[in-house]
């Protein structure tokens, strides 16, 4: 039989994977995050892996979302593209900036 996956733990999952790009994204720390949902191994991976990768693949269009993480205060300067580190024209707004996602 295949192998059918838990679709609440999916959720879950995802929510949590939010939580800390977002959270990275936004120059936050790991205790930001609250003691209920802190995962050390999936916060290494975001630092360390997927976050920069992601975030250089929504700078450069390969995803959606770009101007609405810029608006929530997420630091573009992390991000890994092609064309080397960071995007260092657009860093994050500043903290009178209306955030919203």
């Amino acid at each position: 039989m295949a192998y059918l996956p838990d679709p609440e733990a999916e959720r879950e999952w995802e929510r949590l994977y939010e939580l800390y790009f977002l959270t990275w994204a936004r120059r936050g720390s790991f205790e930001d995050i609250t003691e209920r949902d802190r995962d050390p191994e999936l916060w290494k991976s975001i630092v360390e892996r997927y976050g920069p990768v992601f975030l250089g693949l929504i700078w450069k269009g390969h995803y959606p979302g770009r101007e609405e993480y810029l608006a929530a205060g997420v630091d573009f300067t992390l991000a890994y593209t092609s064309n080397g580190i960071g995007v260092p024209k657009y860093g994050a707004p500043g903290p009178d900036t209306p955030r919203k996602l």
